[in-house]
């Protein structure tokens, strides 16, 4: 019997994957003639939905045993084993996939092929084999293809490790020339796994909403920003937004499970903003009288208006590295790397909790993106947030997009290295599916930007967010705010003592 959840799966949805999870011994089949598409379509889709009772009455024919009831004589269910209960030959194909079967011992990455085949698109069953390669030797198995119910997936043996190391390969990583996959990956992944179980809830994540409430017209001149001025990159300069509209923005956050919520302002800085600053003071203390952690990223501060957010009850503030100290010339030139980390000297000063990442896919090497996690990893203090972004590329300005396994590896080092900050998917996640971003939490990843935008760019909306909660078992972090309970803890303790002394 499994004895953890499963990417997040306890109770009944375990139990459910745990059952419906096929254990695939599939007899030799002499190769039979092609199927036309149409044919093919109806065959593969006959296995995409089947309910338990068809699983079982179908799986007969083929000597499918499904894992769930019984299997060990005492009504606990097992996985397969890597040897000893396979009857199979090379060079048959298996009748209801037509897929060449093996029998292999594979790694508990096995997935891996799964996820980075370009002839396998990434669905969410896919899910369901990730969570199960986490319990031990399993078998590997295909996506289904558009599946209404994710809940239901089949499994069979292929031989995985030609995708294994044609993806390796196309992702830049050492391919060796045994079975195993090139630890520059997976040994990472499972080291962030130790870590992150003791250091954080596995399931919790926080949802966070980011709201651009001063758009365009920005100085600065970072590459890989559509709000700078330097770009013809159709965003129109806007005034700061009315209360009336922010309230509501920030309400509907709230409704829809949002726990944090984030203003952004295209400024280069605050100094000689002082009207402006004063409305966003009155926008935090607003949000937070509603219950809601609250965030700023308005640039660099001055000493004196970090006191003045930390006064009004601001949870964060936001500002980015971007990158390395060495690379940052090539994205930025408008401040200094010192420029950025006094600001962040300023909030921490102020008793702010400091959130700051970066962006990958900047033209950047790793080396690069070391230099930035140690430079987090080495401030006094870490900090309470550490967003990674995946360059969303912007019409107009002159960078590309990255691919997920860079960005699961960025996660699950910064994870490893910062093991109680809230490691925050951000920008680019509308570009991975479902499967993808589970791979991110299961890198160490613990917290979202939902809604439709995030400032300008577009990102997983509400519904979405939700709807993967549910299929994930991922639960939604509550707000925190510690101040507050350090203040109820005094004001406990000076009332006990006055009625000691009376």
């Amino acid at each position: 019997m499994l004895q953890r959840p499963l990417l997040g799966f306890n109770g009944r949805a375990q139990d459910t994957v745990q059952k419906l999870l096929l254990e695939v011994r599939c007899q030799p089949i002499q190769r039979r003639p092609s199927l036309p598409p149409t044919a093919k379509a109806r065959e593969r889709g006959r296995w995409q939905c089947l309910d338990r009772e068809s699983v079982e009455k179908e799986g007969g024919s083929f000597n499918i045993e499904v894992i769930g009831e019984n299997n060990n004589g005492n009504g606990n269910s097992t996985l397969p084993t890597n040897k000893g209960n396979l009857d199979l030959k090379n060079n048959h194909r298996c009748l209801f996939v037509g897929c060449k079967l093996k029998a292999m011992a594979l790694t508990s990455f096995c997935h891996l092929h799964i996820l980075s085949d370009a002839k396998q698109k990434l669905y969410k069953p896919c899910g369901y084999v990730i969570k199960s390669a986490q319990a031990g030797p399993i078998t590997c198995g295909k996506p289904i293809l558009k599946s209404t119910a994710p809940s239901l997936c089949t499994v069979h043996f292929q031989k995985a490790q030609k995708h294994v190391t044609r993806a390796l390969k196309k992702a830049g990583l050492n391919v060796s020339s045994s079975s195993k996959l090139a630890p520059k990956f997976h040994v990472i992944v499972a080291e962030y796994a130790q870590v992150h179980r003791h250091a954080q809830n596995f399931r919790e994540v926080q949802q966070c909403t980011l709201l651009s409430i001063k758009t365009g017209g920005c100085s600065e001149d970072c590459s890989y920003c559509p709000q700078s001025s330097r770009y013809s990159t159709g965003v129109k300069a806007q005034k700061l937004m009315t209360k009336e509209n922010v309230m509501e923005a920030a309400k509907k956050a709230k409704e829809a499970g949002s726990t944090r919520f984030c203003m952004g302002a295209a400024w280069r800085d605050t100094i000689g903003r002082k009207t402006n600053f004063n409305q966003i003071l009155d926008y935090v203390k607003e949000i937070r009288d509603m219950g809601m952690e609250v965030c700023c990223t308005l640039g660099m501060l001055e000493k004196q208006q970090a006191q003045e957010l930390k006064k009004a009850g601001l949870t964060a503030y936001n500002h980015n590295l971007d990158t390395s100290r060495e690379y940052y010339p090539n994205i930025i030139t408008t401040r200094t790397y010192d420029e950025r980390l006094k600001t962040l000297e300023y909030v921490r000063e102020a008793g702010i909790n400091v959130c700051s990442g970066g962006i990958i896919g900047l033209g950047e090497a790793e080396e690069d993106r070391v230099g930035l996690l140690h430079t987090l990893a080495t401030l006094p203090t870490h900090p309470e947030s550490v967003p990674i972004n995946a360059l969303l590329a912007v019409k107009g300005t002159p960078l590309q997009p990255v691919e997920i396994w860079e960005m699961i590896r960025m996660i699950a080092t910064a994870r490893i290295v910062m093991p109680k900050a809230m490691v925050r998917l951000s920008a680019g996640r509308v570009r991975f599916s479902m499967p993808e971003q589970a791979l991110c939490f299961l890198a160490g990843a613990n917290s979202i930007f939902t809604g439709e935008k995030l400032l300008t760019t577009p990102n997983n909306d509400f519904d979405a967010d939700q709807l993967m909660f549910k299929v994930l078992g991922l639960i939604p972090k509550a707000p925190s705010f510690p101040e507050d309970e350090e203040r109820a803890f005094e004001l406990e303790n000076c009332q006990e003592a006055v009625s000691s002394s009376g």
